[in-house]
């Protein structure tokens, strides 16, 4: 069959649509926010015959009192002792509740600032939350574009041990409340009272955390001296799962790389071994890296990779809210304020806090190294993304069997099974229109559906080591921009060089079928290579092209970066950076400062690395003349951040690539806009 173009041209204007692979659900006593599109809950529904309603602030869903201090409930309304009486009846559908101060009975809203009423239950319109969290008669209000904590009280009422009162009824408890209490004045005399649930347990900052079926186990009971003390007690039960991490690359930083040209039968290679242009290297600086190393312990190339003990099972599956958090410094261990006894209580299934805990943060913060993964994944809208905004975790697509985890990139090729938008999708998704089917099968669901990245937070584009070194800039080596849409990002760091941040980025195309180069670090460059923007290094980078009939048009991010090359052995430089013996330990202070001074520590620090990395042997060294900057690019897949079909490139008008001047069909291998003539341009719709 041969497709005309103003079929083509027509016909794509109405493009559909990937329906997530979950579905939504409203119950009374279950929020589903259109906004949110989360799930929140107060289970058992709260009883509105004792003033008790739900309060659903961020991913907290709590039954509260109504009643203010001083107030009893009488038959689901708030009254002082002298019975006084709201008249009508307050309705609660619209949580209304009957406020009584002496002898004065008005209906008041049971929401607190910046929550509306839905069905009866107090929500906040996004699920966001404030950071640090809120204090004492305080609500978390995100209904402008940040997150801010305002006063829950009324005017003329006093917040005491967390509760809101009228001047004459100031009665507190004494001694004070818990850290997950709340002071209950309502039966006239203070008495704390639990905020958790009895499936719950109280953290030692406030939150409370998830305490279900591991909190009863002896084994689990603690205290434990470590984290290996912890794994130990997880392995009693589950040794195949252990196992099975263990000898994942998750843990091994290694692993089967059946794409990566000239290791397609390799096992042997993978973060441990690879270069890129972020902070560029493992070797020398494991002790830094390994805050997201799904283990403990792992400080230098000696790290016995085979020790069951050293897995972090705590780091995928402990509650967030339990307070687990890695140290960032200190070889994967956990920060020593970290109850790890509540964290092994709580553990239980992975949600998007756990994985973005490493994967949000990757290349040295927030959003940083991917651009389609950044904190705003944690609670998103479906506008940020679709998939995740209707409550999906990184487990529904990316969990396998026996705990292998799926997905397969250019810039990270190590691979447990790959993962494609047809294993929840069909090959032909879009039933109205069967012209967008037919383009579906030379171009990636993700080309359309992710028509830029970033668009909620900026990403680096761009880092140059060569400006690394000098704290005489900005305060203290610091220096930072403001964007078009007022974000304020580094722009300098003395420990990092310059860098360049956008958002709302369009993807660069390019032809894919799962085969990519990626360099390690024994691999060399081109003669001449990285001499500039136009002749960069090129680390990774994906192998196809038009000619390839397996291949698809996919979207990557290319970052582009200056970093440290071999002149004449033509390789890019492991350098050490951390520890007291690393480039970062020992830049000279402003008024010490002089690039012959930075030039020199960074000499010294690319002898350390290469030799730790197995660049040069050990007693060798790299002179000064030996190294210099070179440019380099690398490509990093996109694949979240899906918006609704509404964004889709082609959902009015196709013009989105076709009669677009802009589109790079010379860069994707065609002659011209295949629209304009099929047959002479090169376009792959043309036959059955």
């Amino acid at each position: 069959m041969k497709i005309s173009h103003g079929m083509l041209y027509w016909a794509a204007a109405l493009a559909g649509t990937l329906a997530a692979c979950g579905g939504e659900t409203t119950n009374n006593n279950t929020t589903n926010n259109n906004n949110s599109n989360t799930e929140v809950t107060c289970d058992p529904t709260c009883d509105a015959d004792a003033c008790m309603v739900c309060r659903i602030d961020g991913t907290t869903a709590t039954c509260v009192s109504a009643c203010g201090e001083g107030l009893t409930c009488e038959a689901g309304q708030c009254v002082a002792p002298e019975v006084v009486t709201c008249d009508p009846t307050c309705d609660a559908s619209a949580c209304m509740v009957c406020q009584i101060n002496g002898n004065t009975a008005t209906c008041a809203s049971a929401c607190g600032t910046g929550l509306t009423c839905e069905d009866g239950q107090c929500v906040a319109p996004e699920v966001t939350t404030c950071d640090p969290t809120c204090g004492d008669c305080q609500v978390c209000d995100t209904s402008g574009a940040a997150p801010v904590c305002r006063a829950a009280c009324a005017e003329g009422l006093l917040c005491v041990d967390n509760v809101c009162t009228a001047p004459e009824v100031n009665l507190g408890c004494d001694p004070a409340c818990g850290a997950c209490q709340l002071c209950d004045v309502s039966s006239g005399a203070p008495v704390c009272v639990d905020r958790c649930g009895a499936d719950e347990a109280c953290g030692a900052n406030g939150a409370c955390v998830r305490a279900g079926f591991h909190s009863s186990f002896e084994d689990l009971a603690g205290p434990f001296a470590d984290g290996p003390s912890v794994t130990s007690a997880c392995v009693g039960c589950h040794q195949d799962e252990a196992q099975s991490v263990l000898h994942g690359p998750h843990f091994q930083w290694i692993g089967a790389t059946p794409g990566v040209a000239g290791h397609e039968g390799d096992t042997t290679i993978g973060k441990r071994n690879f270069i890129n242009n972020f902070c560029v290297s493992v070797p020398g600086n494991e002790k830094r890296c390994a805050q997201c190393h799904a283990g403990y312990d792992y400080e230098n190339a000696a790290y016995n990779f085979q020790d069951i003990t050293k897995v972090d099972c705590l780091v995928c599956h402990a509650d967030p809210a339990s307070g687990y958090t890695k140290d960032p410094k200190n070889a994967g261990r956990p920060l020593p304020t970290v109850d790890l006894a509540l964290s092994a209580q709580s553990v239980g299934p992975t949600s998007r806090a756990n994985c973005g805990s490493c994967h949000f943060s990757a290349g040295g913060g927030d959003n940083v190294k991917k651009g389609d993964l950044g904190s705003a994944l944690k609670n998103p809208t479906r506008d940020v993304d679709v998939h995740m905004g209707a409550g999906m975790s990184c487990a529904n697509c990316h969990a396998g069997a026996d705990h292998a985890l799926l997905g397969q990139g250019v810039h990270n090729p190590v691979s447990e099974g790959r993962l494609d938008c047809t294993d929840c999708h069909s090959d032909a998704p879009h039933e109205a229109l069967a012209i967008l089917n037919e383009h579906a099968r030379d171009i990636a669901c993700q080309t359309c559906h992710i028509p830029a990245f970033s668009r909620t937070q900026a990403t680096k584009m761009n880092w140059d080591w060569s400006t690394s070194g000098n704290k005489t800039r900005g305060t203290d080596g610091v220096e930072t921009t403001t964007l078009a849409d007022g974000t304020v990002v580094t722009a300098y760091d003395a420990i990092k060089g310059d860098f360049i941040w956008e958002k709302e980025v369009k993807p660069q195309l390019g032809w894919h079928n799962g085969n990519a180069v990626h360099m390690v670090m024994t691999d060399t460059y081109p003669a001449g290579a990285g001499t500039g923007p136009d002749n960069p290094v090129r680390i990774a980078y994906p192998l196809a092209t038009i000619q390839d009939a397996d291949a698809k048009i996919f979207p990557f991010k290319v970052m582009r970066g200056k970093q440290p090359g071999h002149l004449t052995g033509n390789y890019l430089i492991a350098p050490k950076l951390f520890g007291p013996t690393g480039f970062w330990g020992l830049i000279p202070a402003a008024a010490d400062y002089t690039p012959e001074a930075v030039r020199t520590l960074w000499t010294n620090s690319l002898t350390q690395g290469a030799v730790l990395a197995g660049q040069i042997a050990s007693g060798e060294t790299i002179a000064d003349a030996d190294w210099g900057w070179v440019e380099t690019e690398m490509y990093l897949g996109i694949n979240h951040e899906v918006g609704p079909k509404e964004m889709a490139l082609g959902h009015a008008p196709c013009t989105d690539c076709h009669m677009n001047t802009d589109f790079p069909w010379a860069d994707l291998g065609y002659a011209c806009d295949p629209i304009t003539n099929p047959t002479t341009c090169g376009s792959r719709h043309v036959g059955p």
